[in-house]
């Protein structure tokens, strides 16, 4: 892996969480500076997610509360 690669990773937060999630992936950025691509593709579907998707999760958890309150109320 260059240092241009390096660099990269260390200036972009998204990859680097990816990365340190996923450390295998680093033996296919030492085999190939490219494959820094593939990692960000992954890494953008992975923890961009739709705002639909975190609107579901949001209405989740505020069931979830609302049943405990519901629970200790009684």
């Amino acid at each position: 892996m260059n240092q241009k690669t390096l660099s990269y990773i260390k200036n972009n937060p998204m990859i680097y969480r990816y990365l340190r999630d996923y450390s295998y992936e680093y033996l296919y950025l030492f085999r190939d500076d490219n494959y820094i691509e593939t990692v960000e593709k992954e890494s953008k579907k992975l923890y961009h997610e739709p705002i639909e998707r975190k609107l579901e999760k949001l209405q989740k958890n505020i069931n979830l509360i609302n049943t405990f309150i519901n629970i200790m109320d009684k």
